[in-house]
C-alpha cells in the first residue's frame, strides 16, 4: 500500500479511499496542476499477471471513452515499474454503501428511483 506523500506518476498520494479484491483507490493530487483525483492501483500480486494487466488496460480504454454526467471520468492511465493505475475524477459525497448503512431496511420506492434513475441514464457499455 502507498502512504501519504508517495508518488504514482504525476500524482501524490494523500489517503486511501477504499479497497477491493483487485485494487486500492487513493485520493491523490496531480503535482503539476494541483487537482484532486482518485487513483485506482492494481494490487501488486495481480500486476504480475499479464492477462489481468491487459484486462485493466482495456477497462481504462473503455472508461476513458465514456462521457456522461453520471459516470466517473477516467482521465489518465499510469504504468511505471510495477505500478499500474487508472486516474479518475474525484467524486465528493457519501457512497451508496454509506447511505444504505444510515438507512437500513427497505427504502421507499421514490427514494430508490431518485438514486437509481441517474445511474440507469448512463450509457450502456
Amino acid at each position: 500500500m502507498f502512504k501519504p506523500g508517495q508518488k504514482i506518476g504525476q500524482y501524490e498520494i494523500r489517503s486511501v479511499l477504499g479497497d477491493g479484491g483487485m485494487a486500492v483507490v487513493y485520493r491523490a493530487t496531480h503535482m503539476g496542476m494541483g487537482t484532486e483525483h482518485a487513483v485506482k492501483v492494481l494490487l501488486p500480486n495481480l500486476a504480475l499477471n499479464p492477462k489481468t494487466v491487459e484486462r485493466f488496460r482495456q477497462e481504462a480504454r473503455a472508461q476513458f471513452r465514456l462521457r456522461h454526467p453520471h459516470i466517473v471520468q477516467v482521465t489518465d492511465y499510469v504504468e511505471q515499474e510495477d505500478v499500474i493505475a487508472l486516474v479518475m475524477d474525484l467524486v465528493h459525497g457519501p457512497t451508496l454503501r454509506a447511505a444504505m448503512d444510515q438507512r437500513p431496511g427497505a427504502w421507499p420506492a421514490a427514494d430508490v428511483l431518485a438514486v437509481m434513475l441517474p445511474v440507469l441514464d448512463g450509457p450502456a457499455p
